[in-house]
């Protein structure tokens, strides 16, 4: 649950930087007022693409950490699963060895989740309407 809201506070801290906040003083007195005006995004519509939507330098920071979390995903999935197996073999037990056997295909789901992450979330995209294919 706790990884799960860490995701969500980091796709919303990306979308909160788009705001844009413009600073005005009235002449008659000198409080300062905020404005604040939000931007109108038209990607729904394909008049907006992705790329032009998050930027260049976004779009290549968001595509490596999807690399880096897939290639980091791997390698532990690996070593998880070799561990897990590794302990069961030396324990000779056949219980043990269907408990490892059960992680690690709970581990293979997981990674296949992961690798296929991109891939999901341009399809549920394509669903709502939105173009994120740069992903």
């Amino acid at each position: 649950m706790k990884k799960i809201v860490i995701i969500i506070l980091m796709i919303v801290s990306i979308f909160a930087f788009t705001y844009e906040i413009k600073a005005s003083t009235n002449m008659l007195d000198t409080i300062s007022t905020l404005e604040v005006e939000t931007p109108e995004f038209d990607i729904a519509s394909g008049s907006m693409s992705c790329s032009q939507l998050m930027g260049s330098n976004l779009l290549l920071v968001i595509k490596f950490s999807i690399n880096a979390i897939r290639i980091i995903g791997v390698i532990a999935a690996t070593v998880m699963g070799m561990t897990t197996f590794f302990k069961a073999l030396n324990k000779g037990d056949a219980g043990e060895l269907n408990k490892a056997l059960k992680k690690c295909v709970w581990l293979g789901m997981a990674l296949i989740v992961v690798v296929m992450f991109p891939t999901l979330l341009k399809v549920i995209g394509k669903l709502f309407g939105f173009d994120i294919s740069c992903l």
